[in-house]
């Protein structure tokens, strides 16, 4: 067993692993939701209020698919290194995760990214709107004027997307390293 430093390419792999799965895994979700919605659509069934339900199904999937893949993905073999949970008290690996141990995973990728990302997107927002603002004031909308707001959401998404990856992939690299009470997280050979 001998542990490996992580990089962020490792983490940029362990990433991956993990998007690929959890879209494919989402979308499943979204088109069995298309599914649900179009049979009350049919049948005409009214009383409920299904926006409601579709919003807790959105929500309990989210939560269900990102621990399901996480669980699966924490003991996954990449073609030169292995991501490993290891327990503190005797130093060996753990053969079955618990889901105890992909919800505090979880939990700290979520809150660190989304922290992080807070402090990124309030002063983003502030000059992103600042700049639409002065675009849309400075005078009429034409058709050059509207390309211009075009590019800059455009811009703004695509800049925020960016910084949004860089930011998963170093939350990531730290997480593949973290102590917890128990339990690590290790990169293996």
């Amino acid at each position: 067993m001998k542990e490996i430093d992580v990089t962020k390419a490792i983490a940029l792999r362990f990433w991956w692993s993990y998007i690929w799965r959890f879209v494919l895994f989402y979308l499943s979700a979204w088109v069995l939701s298309l599914i649900a919605t179009s049979f009350e659509y049919f049948t005409e069934i009214k009383e409920i209020n299904s926006s409601l339900i579709l919003q807790i199904y959105y929500w309990t999937a989210w939560i269900v698919i990102n621990l399901f893949v996480l669980k699966h993905i924490l003991k996954q073999k990449y073609n030169k290194f292995r991501i490993s949970v290891v327990d503190k008290k005797n130093n060996e690996e753990v053969e079955s995760i618990s889901y105890a141990m992909t919800i505090h995973f979880f939990w700290s990728f979520f809150w660190k990214t989304s922290l992080i990302m807070l402090g990124f997107l309030i002063p983003s927002g502030i000059i992103f709107c600042t700049l639409g603002y002065i675009i849309i004031t400075s005078s009429t909308i034409t058709s050059k004027r509207l390309s211009e707001i075009i590019v800059l959401l455009i811009s703004a998404f695509i800049i925020i997307n960016i910084v949004h990856l860089i930011i998963q992939i170093c939350v990531l690299k730290n997480l593949l390293k973290a102590e917890y009470k128990d339990y690590r997280v290790t990169v293996l050979e």
